[in-house]
C-alpha cells in the first residue's frame, strides 16, 4: 500500500492543526477567558449585593418601626409617671426599664444592619468598577484575537485548499482509517516503524511489535499497533 498521499496529508493537517493551536493557546485567548470568567465574577457580586439590600431594606423597615413604636411608648409611660400615685410608680419604672433596653436592642439592630449595609454598597461600587473594566478589557482583547485570526486567514485557507487537493488522491478507506484515529486523540495517526536491532517499534507508543506485527510489516509495509492502535508502515516497502 502507498502511504505518500496520505502521509503528505497528515503532514499538512498538522500544519493546518499548529495554526489553529495557536490561535488557541495565545496570550489574548488566554486573556480574553480570564477578563470574561471576571466579568461574570463580577455581575453575580453586584446581583448579590442587589439582593442584600433588598433584604436590609425590609429589616430596615421593620427595625425602624419598632423603634418608633417603643419610642412613642416609652414617652407615653413617662407622662404617665408624672401624674401616677406612688403606689404604682415601682411597675411604671420597670416598664419604663424594660422599654429602654428594648430601645438599645433595636439601636444596636439598626447600627448592625447599617454596618452590613455600608459593606454591601461598598462592594457593589468595588463589583461595578472591575464589571465595567472587565468589559474593556474582554472588548480590546477580542479586537486584537480578531486581528491575529485574520493575519492567519491566509495560510488556513491555503492549508484547507492544499487538504481539498490531496483528499482527491487518498483511498477513501484510508483516509476514514486515518479520520478515526484523529477522533481518538492520535497526533500522528501513520507512523513510521523504528527498528531496534532485529524487531521495531512502533513510533507512536514507544511499543515492540509483536513477532505477528513483525511479519505483517515485513509482508505487507505496514501493520496497526495493538497498543495504541496508529497504523506503522515500513519506509520504503
Amino acid at each position: 500500500m502507498n502511504f505518500d498521499d496520505i502521509l503528505k496529508y497528515q503532514s499538512t493537517d498538522l500544519k493546518l492543526r499548529r495554526v489553529y493551536d495557536e490561535i488557541e493557546k495565545s496570550d489574548l485567548n488566554k486573556k480574553l477567558e480570564t477578563a470574561k470568567a471576571k466579568f461574570n465574577a463580577a455581575k453575580h457580586n453586584v446581583e448579590e449585593c442587589g439582593r442584600t439590600a433588598e433584604a436590609l431594606l425590609g429589616n430596615i423597615a421593620t427595625a425602624e418601626k419598632s423603634y418608633e413604636d417603643a419610642a412613642a411608648k416609652l414617652a407615653a409611660y413617662a407622662a404617665e409617671a408624672d401624674n401616677a400615685p406612688e403606689e404604682s410608680l415601682n411597675e411604671l419604672i420597670s416598664r419604663l426599664e424594660s422599654l429602654r433596653g428594648r430601645l438599645g436592642e433595636l439601636e444596636k439592630r439598626l447600627g448592625d444592619i447599617k454596618a452590613r449595609a455600608d459593606k454591601a454598597l461598598k462592594a457593589y461600587i468595588e463589583s461595578n468598577k472591575q464589571g465595567k473594566e472587565m468589559r474593556e478589557q474582554y472588548n480590546s482583547t477580542k479586537v486584537k484575537l480578531d486581528q491575529l485570526k485574520q493575519s492567519k486567514e491566509p495560510e488556513i485557507t491555503a492549508l484547507k485548499k492544499e487538504l481539498g487537493e490531496l483528499k482527491k488522491q487518498i483511498d477513501p478507506k484510508l483516509m476514514e482509517q486515518y479520520n478515526a484515529l484523529i477522533g481518538e486523540g492520535k497526533v500522528f495517526a501513520f507512523v513510521e516503524a523504528v527498528r531496534v536491532d532485529k524487531d521495531y517499534s512502533c513510533r507512536g507508543c514507544g511499543v515492540i511489535l509483536s513477532q505477528t506485527q513483525k511479519s505483517e510489516l515485513e509482508e505487507k509495509g505496514w501493520c496497526r499497533c495493538e497498543t495504541c492502535r496508529r497504523i506503522i508502515y515500513k519506509k520504503g516497502k
